[in-house]
């Protein structure tokens, strides 16, 4: 029952599995791949998987492989705003 799980025993292992990939984030797939527990478990007890990676102190925005000026084109073009 994930309700009885306290939230910091959750929070530290998802904090010790990015360690352990090396990354400041971690994904649903490499958690439960890793993790003592269930990434349904932590999306129940945090309201979502983001949130438990912010609880986490983790990063909740992956680059998926672009450069940073592209980030800064998609962030702007997602704010409606225009680089110039």
């Amino acid at each position: 029952n994930y309700v009885s799980i306290e939230p910091e025993l959750l929070l530290e292992d998802l904090r010790n599995v990015a360690t352990k990939i090396n990354k400041d984030y971690t994904t649903q797939l490499e958690y439960n791949k890793y993790g003592k527990f269930c990434s349904s478990t932590l999306q129940r007890k945090f309201g979502g998987w983001s949130n438990a990676l912010k609880e986490a102190g983790l990063n909740t925005n992956r680059n998926y492989g672009l450069t940073e000026e592209e980030l800064l084109l998609l962030k702007s073009l997602e704010k409606g705003n225009l680089i110039k």
